[in-house]
């Protein structure tokens, strides 16, 4: 117990000795001192915390260029697909192109006809060749269908139709969607009057979306033939593909059908199919098309593209009615001339074979026919299975407020099943309708 005492004693002394060893103001500085490293120590942590803080933030906007940089990669992917897939189309439209030009200019140019045995021989070959480049297995078809009817007047009408359907066809690529916005006014539904018979002429001519403006479809009809140029005085119906040159002028090439087929210039003497080729001069002063025969043609008035808002949509079919209405100053979106067949192969040999022309009080209006579907848009009936649908669509700008008579006429360029039953060549359907706008 002494000892512990001390002990302690001795403790309390040597803390006072060091006490009064420091004095007061070297005691302040240590504590003020120590204060400040506490301070720094917290500014050095609050630091630490921020880089770490952004640190995380870079490792999540690193995680967010990886993830933009993966779906660029995949967009450049699907860009180059789709590249590629152009080139095909093109390569393709450049296949069937070729096989009409090595029969087209031969014909225009009249050299068919001089060609001597083994000339001929020779260009059957390479026609050959040319429609085994391309991809299109009707194609194909139809030239062994003229090869086993020995180059018959109908065979080689419906291979040379065929040909431009398949070349236009593969150019177009059009699918339902918002209006296109074409870029030559040569673009639209023309009418005028034959001053040699007074017979009324409709154009339709379409600009290819892919050919930026420098290539056409051209459609057209002549409403009277006269017993001269087509046995019973019927329509003719023309086929062609038009070529800018320069600004406002294109050639053409073209092939024109008696509807029905009979003898006379349309076809040409000896059942031949007559072949056209001329060229079209737009006038922008007047908005006619001058034809090199001195024939006029005027624009018919609500033929130009539409605006690209939301149009009303209408189905012209005649099981679904005959009275439609519509909303006065805003677009309408017409779907007409449904065909309907079984099977997807029939309806792919139709889109080469059905023409349907639309008129609104008299005047032709130019459609875009529609990939085959196996739905009709606004169909007012179920649709059968296996049953596959052709129909055409356009966008009207507007219609002036009262009742416009329509006609729907389907045709034919040949003879063709639907799976039930054969129709053509020639008209196989017409229908009327009224369209209040109000």
């Amino acid at each position: 117990m002494s000892k512990k005492l001390h002990l302690s004693l001795a403790f309390l002394f040597a803390i006072s000795a060091i006490s009064a060893c420091v004095s007061r103001a070297e005691f302040d500085q240590v504590s003020a001192d120590l204060q400040t490293s506490q301070a720094q120590a917290q500014d050095l942590q609050s630091e630490l915390d921020a880089a770490q803080a952004e640190v995380e933030d870079l490792r999540d906007n690193l995680g967010k260029v990886e993830q933009e940089a993966s779906q660029l990669q995949d967009q450049l992917t699907d860009s180059q697909a789709e590249i590629e897939s152009m080139r095909e189309d093109n390569s393709e439209a450049m296949a069937r192109a070729r096989v009409i030009e090595r029969v087209f200019v031969p014909s225009l140019t009249g050299e068919i006809f001089t060609m001597s045995d083994a000339e001929a021989g020779q260009l059957f070959l390479e026609w050959s060749h040319l429609v085994d480049e391309t991809r299109d297995l009707d194609l194909k078809a139809s030239f062994a269908n003229l090869m086993t009817a020995e180059f018959s007047a109908d065979a080689t009408a419906s291979f040379l139709t065929g040909s431009i359907n398949s070349l236009l066809q593969s150019l177009q690529g059009e699918q339902l969607g918002e209006p296109t916005a074409y870029t030559h006014p040569f673009h639209g539904s023309w009418y005028g009057i034959d001053p040699g018979d007074q017979s009324t002429m409709t154009v339709m001519i379409n600009e290819i979306s892919q050919s930026g403006g420098t290539i056409f479809e051209i459609r057209g009809t002549d409403d009277r033939t006269g017993g001269w140029w087509c046995s019973g005085g019927g329509m003719a119906q023309m086929t062609g593909i038009g070529v800018l040159q320069h600004e406002n002028m294109m050639v053409f090439s073209s092939i024109w059908l008696c509807l029905p087929p009979g003898e006379g210039w349309y076809p040409a003497l000896g059942s031949e199919p007559a072949y056209a080729e001329g060229t079209y001069v737009y006038d922008p002063a007047t908005d006619t098309i001058q034809l090199g025969d001195g024939n006029v043609l005027s624009r018919v008035p609500f033929s130009t593209p539409g605006p690209a808002t939301s149009p009303q949509r209408l189905l012209l079919r005649g099981a679904c009615g005959q009275d439609h209405f519509a909303r006065a100053g805003e677009p309408i979106e017409l779907f007409y001339g449904g065909w309907g067949v079984l099977g997807f192969d029939l309806a792919q040999q139709w889109a080469t074979v059905l023409t349907v022309d639309l008129t609104i009080d008299g005047l032709p209006v130019e459609g875009q026919q529609q990939p085959p579907a196996s739905d009709l848009p606004l169909n007012c009936s179920s649709d059968a299975d296996d049953v596959y649908w052709l129909y055409y669509r356009v966008v009207l700008p507007e219609l002036d407020t009262g009742t416009h008579n329509v006609t729907v006429s389907l045709n034919a360029l040949q003879s063709l099943s639907d799976g039930e039953a054969i129709y053509g060549p020639g008209q196989i359907a017409e229908e009327t309708f009224r369209i209040t706008v109000r």
